[in-house]
């Protein structure tokens, strides 16, 4: 898990137990009130961890965060649409 000061890059694969990662991205976030995550390296996230990470967001919104997540492909840009992710996040999916 690698962030710049700027984002936080998101791993190619999100599934399962991904606690370890919410808890980064929790720590970058106190560190800013624009978080950004980059998605350009994320090929795929399970639903449940999809729904985990949406979990998290809405928690962060409710702290005045504002949230971005750049660079995603359009497959998860769909699942994060249908999941309701607007709420919390404005979706940027990867342009080819």
């Amino acid at each position: 898990i690698t962030s710049r000061s700027d984002r936080f890059m998101l791993p190619a694969l999100i599934d399962g137990n991904a606690n370890a990662l919410f808890d980064a991205i929790d720590a970058y976030a106190a560190q800013t009130d624009l978080v950004v995550l980059d998605g350009s390296r994320l090929g795929r996230i399970d639903y449940g961890a999809a729904t985990a990470l949406h979990a998290r967001l809405r928690v962060l919104a409710a702290q005045d965060k504002l949230i971005e997540v750049r660079d995603i492909n359009h497959l998860v840009a769909a699942l994060f649409r249908l999941m309701g992710f607007t709420d919390v996040a404005k979706l940027y999916a990867h342009k080819y």
